[in-house]
């Protein structure tokens, strides 16, 4: 439920919803940006829906959704701010956690830019240094 005026909530529409809806099936956990949502699956792919205008969706455009599309695989979670995305990845090559962006990132990050598709940004060694707290800026010990 909530004002949707961007798609954020993934029904469909933009239409403001009083009460909750149903949306997508098998989902693990969601976490909202400004005007984006981000949908964490059990088969831990990330599907988005909202405002992309900087690339937030991560699905390489800057087209807003109306329903969530499908974004990643293989992550092993996600974290949102308010116009962009982070995913922690599994690299099968490397045998190591990654993690990448996308969307608008100027708090910062070594690339302070907008990404319309995620952009890696580390490796397993400095992301075992990072903490990641929803909706606070990245910071490493």
């Amino acid at each position: 439920s909530g004002r949707n005026k961007e798609g954020q909530l993934g029904d469909g529409t933009t239409t403001q919803r009083r009460y909750p809806v149903a949306v997508l099936d098998g989902v693990k956990d969601v976490k909202a940006g400004a005007f984006h949502s981000v949908f964490f699956m059990e088969d831990n792919s990330v599907w988005a829906a909202g405002s992309n205008t900087y690339g937030q969706l991560g699905d390489g455009a800057t087209v807003s959704q109306l329903s969530p599309v499908k974004v990643m695989e293989n992550v092993m979670s996600v974290e949102t701010g308010d116009y962009y995305t982070l995913f922690i990845m599994w690299d099968p090559v490397e045998e190591s956690n990654t993690m990448w962006a996308a969307g608008l990132f100027d708090s910062g990050l070594a690339r302070s830019k907008a990404s319309w598709q995620p952009l890696q940004f580390f490796n397993a060694s400095v992301l075992q240094r990072m903490s990641l707290a929803p909706g606070a800026a990245i910071t490493a010990t």
